[in-house]
């Protein structure tokens, strides 16, 4: 009767480690502008932390709402940019799933010449 019980233990703990090893996470959030809008396309970039390689990117869709899925655990930087707007810079130190909130973009103050 001790050998089904060791069986099933071993068994178990196979398992589990190969559940802990195969973990994804997603960062999420909204981007929006100094008036609360949603930005629609904005662009997110998620980079390793220590070179800035970048590992994935995606757009927020019609709500600002964007959704970086199958993360592996680590540390990363997140830019979010849009065109005419400050990148906004995140650092996130992913051991679960994230939300981000709300990104406000604050516009871009350019000075235009004369013709």
């Amino acid at each position: 009767m001790k050998q089904p019980t060791s069986l099933l233990f071993i068994l178990y703990a196979l398992l589990s480690t190969t559940f802990c090893i195969g973990q994804e996470f997603s960062i999420s959030g909204f981007v929006d502008d100094s008036q609360g809008q949603p930005i629609m396309y904005a662009n997110m970039i998620v980079m390793q932390a220590q070179d800035s390689t970048i590992v994935k990117g995606v757009s927020s869709n019609e709500e600002g709402f964007f959704l970086v899925k199958g993360m592996s655990p680590g540390d990363y930087l997140v830019k979010v940019s849009f065109l005419g707007y400050n990148d906004v810079y995140k650092s996130v130190s992913l051991n679960e799933t994230i939300d981000l909130g709300t990104i406000a973009l604050e516009e871009t103050a350019q000075m235009l010449n004369e013709i």
